[in-house]
């Protein structure tokens, strides 16, 4: 038997029969059409996975200029800080590490919350706050607080939030 005689088919003639040729089709056709229904999925989890990145990188950058504040009384005026209610941030000021200067202007000429907030802002929808309070249960430690940054966003798969938290003591 030859190569050629393999290729045959009952009735001695080459190729696919058409109802295989067919299902073939109809088999590829599935897969397309599976593959393409899951790309827009896909290119929504993409974004709203580099949306949860920035907002944590963005809250981790904040929690870093509160912890490198010089004075504690400054580590407190970041309370309240809210991106979301319309507010204008505290006015960029020199020189940094000065008591009272929270916004201290960098080498672009800008203040660093006003960077801060910008990238905020890029997020969709995006939002971010500060919330100081003491620490929970007795004993309290008179110079203590607890710092929480929350940045959130709003993007095509819903909403969603980047959180974190810490204490931080006056420098003796």
């Amino acid at each position: 038997m030859s190569r050629g005689d393999l290729l045959l088919t009952p009735r001695g003639r080459a190729g696919f029969s058409l109802p295989e040729t067919l299902l073939a089709a109809a088999v590829v056709a599935t897969v397309l059409l599976a593959v393409t229904r899951m790309l827009p999925t896909a290119s929504q989890r993409i974004t709203t996975g580099g949306n949860m990145t920035r907002a944590s990188a963005l809250a981790q950058a904040l929690m870093e200029m509160i912890r490198g504040e010089a004075h504690f009384a400054d580590v407190l005026a970041y309370d309240g800080l809210d991106t979301g209610r319309g507010e204008t941030l505290p006015a960029a000021c020199l020189p940094s590490g000065a008591p009272g200067c929270i916004n201290s202007l960098e080498a672009a000429g800008e203040g660093k919350l006003d960077r801060w907030q910008r990238g905020v802002e890029q997020l969709g929808a995006g939002r971010g706050s500060v919330t100081i309070s003491p620490p929970p249960a007795p004993p309290r430690v008179p110079r203590l607080a607890v710092v929480t940054v929350t940045i959130s966003w709003v993007d095509s798969l819903g909403s969603g939030t980047a959180r974190i938290v810490t204490a931080i003591a006056e420098r003796l």
